[in-house]
């Protein structure tokens, strides 16, 4: 439309006449314009540059980066390196993930004890169940370094050799009724917890949806600290009992075919962005979409408990109540 030329050739004007790197690419960003739009070419070619002299620091390295993880040019392998190099977490890992997992799976796996443990769960929350089966078969990947909110959708997967394979695995899911749950774990109240190993098992289990200060799929560390250990077990062991709106599960049904599942955390009148329990997100444009359930759940599964002692529980509570500061 004529309106649309007319914004097209403002936003173009605004971003070729912005001298400062940082603000022209933010802009960008804030516009939505995809890094391959004729728009951004000079921009383009300021990044690579920077990058290859290794000038920028701070938001222009970072903005740099951003501009081309998001570039269709940029490869599966420039995007791991800036994963494993520590740095593009907000930019490299997120344009991986958004690439077809048979791309960069295998190669990920190459070097897997080069990627800083932060952004391995989101990996291999990404890749194909075979393949994260097969790693663990191969002995390349510790069966330990599955999440356990994966492992549980390995457990249950549709086809039933990957169903099969993760229970030989994994081994089989121990379930409790919610009122044996809390009838088993009420001791913990009373048991002295180790902050570090709660901390460990935080990392296992809460902190792909957990995380302080970020952005996810559910309340950061310093919410949970404000309850005591009482109110925390009881929303540990039943996530559904009380669940504030923005952590509803929903459930997409997609006019292709698809279905997907996770709460809402942003939205608008043409689009809105999904997370998942496993932390990643998803932007889903609303024309896609051919009904939403709101499923009356918590995104937070139930039994996330499962497998942990009484001790270990204790361990956990003492840890959430602030011991980790």
């Amino acid at each position: 439309t004529v309106t649309g030329a007319r914004i097209h050739g403002v936003l173009g004007e605004l971003i070729g006449g912005e001298e400062n790197f940082f603000r022209a690419v933010t802009l960008l960003r804030d516009a939505g314009v995809a890094s391959d739009d004729p728009r951004a070419g000079e921009l383009i070619g300021q990044a690579r540059e920077m990058l290859r002299e290794d000038q920028p620091k701070g938001l222009e390295r970072e903005a740099a980066r951003w501009i081309l993880a998001n570039h269709p040019a940029t490869g599966v392998d420039d995007l791991l390196a800036w994963v494993a190099g520590g740095e593009g977490q907000d930019s490299a890992l997120p344009a991986l993930l958004r690439r077809p997992a048979g791309q960069w799976e295998g190669k990920a796996l190459e070097q897997w004890e080069k990627i800083p443990a932060r952004a391995r769960g989101s990996l291999l929350a990404g890749m194909s169940p075979s393949t994260v089966l097969s790693a663990i078969e191969q002995r390349r990947l510790s069966a330990s370094e599955v999440g356990f909110q994966q492992q549980r959708r390995l457990r249950s997967h549709r086809a039933t050799t990957i169903r099969e394979r993760a229970i030989m695995l994994f081994g089989e899911e121990k379930s409790f009724s919610r009122t044996e749950a809390v009838s088993y774990y009420r001791p913990a109240l009373r048991l002295d917890g180790d902050v570090r190993k709660g901390k460990e098992i935080f990392g296992q289990r809460c902190i792909l949806c957990h995380r302080s200060g970020v952005a996810g799929a559910g309340p950061d560390l310093a919410t949970l600290r404000n309850k005591g250990a009482p109110m925390l077990l009881e929303n540990l062991l039943g996530p559904d009992l009380e669940v504030a709106p923005q952590y509803l599960l929903w459930e997409l049904h997609l006019k292709n075919g698809d279905v997907l599942a996770g709460a809402i955390s942003e939205e608008n009148a043409t689009e809105l962005t999904l997370w998942a329990g496993d932390g990643s997100s998803r932007k889903v444009e609303r024309e896609e979409i051919a009904k939403m359930v709101n499923l009356n759940r918590s995104l937070m599964p139930t039994g996330l408990e499962s497998g942990l002692s009484r001790q270990e529980m204790a361990d956990l509570l003492a840890y959430l109540t602030g011991g980790g500061k």
